[in-house]
């Protein structure tokens, strides 16, 4: 009979139940485990400012590499930039943590976006004096045109 932490599995030739170790009552041997599953399907979230249902919330495409935004911590024309990266990193970053997002700041920075891809290709859109809602747009457009 092989043994490891979580569970007994008989052989073959054994007849005895298949037992959970760690609550000790058998478990159907069709299961491997006891998850529970909602068989009603989850009614859609209501919105939530904070988090919009869109392409950045989502996993990004496995062609993208790094994700680059450029902008400026003053200048006006910025500002959309910045108002968007308050609202939106923490939901990207929980969607997407193995995709570096780098934030590069630098006095008199135009806003842009750069996105890398497979094999070298990169592309980037221009953010300055756009607002956040416009900024997330464009972003979103530069992240679904992978390569």
């Amino acid at each position: 009979m092989l043994t490891n932490s979580r569970a007994v599995f008989p052989s073959p030739s054994d007849s005895t139940a298949l037992v959970d170790t760690r609550t000790g009552p058998p478990m159907d041997p069709i299961v491997s485990d006891h998850r529970l599953v909602d068989p009603q399907p989850t009614a859609p979230r209501p919105h939530d400012a904070s988090m919009s249902a869109n392409a950045l919330t989502r996993a990004f495409p496995k062609a993208l590499k790094e994700v680059r935004l450029h902008l400026c911590q003053t200048g006006q024309a910025s500002a959309g930039a910045r108002k968007f990266l308050e609202s939106n990193y923490k939901p990207i970053k929980q969607s997407n943590p193995d995709v570096p997002f780098l934030v590069r700041e630098a006095s008199g920075t135009p806003a842009r976006a750069f996105a890398r891809f497979e094999r070298g290709v990169e592309k980037r859109v221009e953010l300055d004096g756009l607002s956040s809602a416009d900024v997330e747009k464009k972003i979103g457009e530069l992240l679904s045109s992978s390569a």
